[in-house]
C-alpha cells in the first residue's frame, strides 16, 4: 500500500500563485508496473507488488480522427401523396338499362373524382358477371361477346400491383 504524507504549504503573494500554477500544469506522471504470478497471470498496477520491481515503458494512445461526413449531394426524392378517390361511377350503362339493339357489344363509360392517375400506374378494369374483363387507362371501354340475358357490370381502380384502391 502506499504511504500517504499530508504536506503543508503557505503561499504568500504572486510567487506563490505562480508556483502553484506551475505545479498544477504538470502533466501527470504514473508509473505502471507488471506483475507475474506463479501461475502465470499477469496485472498491470501503479503500486508495485515488490521491492525490486521497476516500472514498465507504456507508450502513448495512438488516436486518429475521423473527418465529418460529407453532406450527400443527391436531393431527396419528392414523396408523392397518394391519390384518395372520392367516387367512381359507371355512366354508361345507367343502372338497370335495358340494351335493344344488342350485337354483343356493350360500351362503357367510367368517370372518379378525382381523374385517374396514370402516373401513379392506375388503372381502370371491367367486371361482367363478378370476372375481370378489361383493364386500362380509358373511361371508356367496350365488352364484346355479351350474351343477351341478365348480366351486372362492375368497375374498379387498381394500383400498379393489383390492389384495389375503390369500386361502383
Amino acid at each position: 500500500m502506499r504511504n500517504h504524507t499530508t504536506l503543508n504549504i503557505r503561499f504568500t503573494g504572486l510567487s506563490g500563485a505562480l508556483l502553484l500554477a506551475a505545479i498544477c500544469m504538470q502533466p501527470g506522471q504514473a508509473e505502471v508496473y507488471k506483475h507475474v504470478d506463479e501461475k502465470g497471470n499477469v496485472t498491470y498496477t501503479d503500486v508495485p507488488t515488490k521491492a525490486k520491481e521497476t516500472p514498465i515503458d507504456v507508450k502513448p494512445i495512438t488516436s486518429i480522427s475521423t473527418p465529418p461526413p460529407k453532406p450527400s449531394s443527391k436531393p431527396k426524392p419528392e414523396v408523392k401523396k397518394a391519390t384518395t378517390y372520392r367516387s367512381l361511377t359507371i355512366q354508361q350503362p345507367a343502372n338497370n338499362e335495358v340494351i335493344r339493339a344488342n350485337n354483343g357489344v356493350v360500351s362503357v363509360t367510367l368517370q372518379s373524382q378525382p381523374g385517374l392517375d396514370t402516373a401513379a400506374g392506375h388503372k381502370f378494369a371491367i367486371s361482367l358477371d363478378g370476372k375481370v374483363l378489361q383493364s386500362g387507362n380509358s373511361g371508356s371501354l367496350t365488352i364484346n361477346e355479351v350474351a343477351r340475358g341478365n348480366h351486372s357490370i362492375s368497375a374498379q381502380i387498381v394500383d400498379a400491383n393489383g390492389t384495389v384502391l375503390t369500386s361502383a
